[in-house]
């Protein structure tokens, strides 16, 4: 897929789900795994969390403690990720998403659109070629 059809792509997967689900589908605390979804890309793409970590300039311990969910990443890790994985951060956030995220009216469409739309986004982000070698952990 070009990156101009990928573009497309995202824009169209984040408006259809925000459009579907309208003001306040998340709760005031957001509890998204933005660490799984980095480890769940990563892994998609056979990278290993030490390439990962050095093409991105932090330590492999401190990306582990990310994809564990023991330490939040910084808007600055989460770009320098993205850049790394070709990726828009937006299907970091979409593939984040977890339910309690979602405003309990909300619930029901979230739960029949949610996988479907996740499927779709890691497909979008798997798609592209990363910037660095794949490798198996």
């Amino acid at each position: 897929m070009s990156i101009q059809r990928n573009n497309y792509a995202v824009y169209f997967l984040c408006t259809t789900f925000f459009a579907i689900i309208p003001n306040k589908i998340f709760t005031t605390t957001l509890t998204m795994n933005t660490g799984a979804a980095i480890r769940t890309i990563r892994k998609q793409l056979s990278i290993s969390q030490q390439d990962l970590a050095a093409k991105c300039s932090i330590s492999q311990p401190a990306l582990s403690r990310i994809e564990s969910g023991t330490k939040m990443p910084t808007p600055r890790s989460i770009n320098k990720i993205c850049k790394i994985l070709d990726i828009p951060e937006s299907l970091i956030y979409i593939i984040a998403m977890q339910e309690n995220d979602v405003h309990e009216s909300k619930k029901g469409v979230y739960r029949i659109l949610y996988p479907s739309i996740k499927d779709l986004a890691l497909q979008i982000a798997c798609t592209n070629e990363p910037k660095l070698k794949k490798k198996h952990n």
